[in-house]
């Protein structure tokens, strides 16, 4: 993700049938709490949609408070509540496009 000509952090789509795809993000430190997070969402929709895809999914860490409200105020649901691999406690957004 670019900010006025500077890197402002990742995002990230991943294909896992021809309608679902899930998506991520990452915003530096520095950058946070300035929309970039919104913002690269909302992209990353236009983007699915644009492709064809149906339905979008997120993986957020149950600590990730921000990610989760974020994740609400743009509609998505939580579809299931799992342990990872590593232990840590995890949501599996869902949302149609």
């Amino acid at each position: 993700m670019v900010e006025n000509r500077q890197i402002v952090g990742m995002i990230s789509l991943y294909q896992h049938t021809s309608t679902v795809v899930s998506e991520g993000v990452e915003i530096f430190k520095p950058f946070r709490n300035k929309g970039l997070a919104t913002k690269s969402i909302l992209l990353i929709q236009n983007i699915a949609k644009f492709y064809g895809y149906k339905v979008i999914t997120a993986q957020v860490a149950r600590k990730n408070i921000a990610s989760i409200k974020l994740h609400k105020k743009l509609e998505f649901e939580i579809y299931h509540e799992f342990i990872s691999l590593k232990e840590n406690r995890q949501l599996l957004f869902i949302k149609t496009l």
